[in-house]
């Protein structure tokens, strides 16, 4: 009687369980995926969700989901670069994969820190390296806020600039 478990020479049969796992857990969160849209169909009503929609424009509603999924795809080139230099080489693909998961986090966990944390634990994990994959992430938020204080500096001047010539006082 042969044992179906036993690894070959070549661990062909550890690839295989691989496989099977990851076609598993594509099938768990897609599951999941397909769950959540169905209940927010019911509880939202698919009649109110389509009357909505078909108010838009369709370019606008197209070109605004581009824009957005460009930013995305822009925020996860950052977090590459970032990691790179933390020593994490990595394929662009893994890290866009993460950083959607990331996002995907955010829906459901409370507070913003829930999707850093799965990104900072997929890439740490996968390559072995929690602390370099933590700093990776941390840094990711340290300039985002600071594009963000640019940002809120450049809305300021623009607004006093204005005011200014406008003859508008702030006193």
């Amino acid at each position: 009687m042969t044992d179906t478990h036993v690894d070959d020479a070549n661990g062909n049969r550890l690839e295989a369980s691989r496989k099977s796992r990851s076609l598993i857990a594509f099938g768990v969160r897609a599951g999941l995926g397909v769950g959540f849209l169905g209940l927010f169909l019911w509880l939202y009503g698919v009649g109110r969700i389509v009357q909505s929609l078909a108010r838009e424009r369709p370019t606008y509603f197209v070109a605004t989901i581009a824009l957005y999924l460009a930013g995305q795809v822009m925020s996860a080139y950052r977090w590459i670069l970032l990691a790179r230099l933390s020593g994490l080489a990595g394929r662009a693909r893994e890290y866009l994969t993460y950083y959607f998961i990331g996002m995907f986090t955010n829906l459901f966990v409370p507070g913003l820190i829930g999707g850093d944390a799965a990104r900072a634990a997929y890439l740490g994990l996968r390559h072995r390296r929690m602390g370099e994959a933590v700093a990776s992430v941390v840094a990711d938020r340290g300039v985002g806020l600071v594009a963000l204080f640019w940002f809120a500096a450049v809305a300021a001047f623009t607004q006093m600039a204005t005011f200014a010539s406008a003859g508008v006082s702030n006193r």
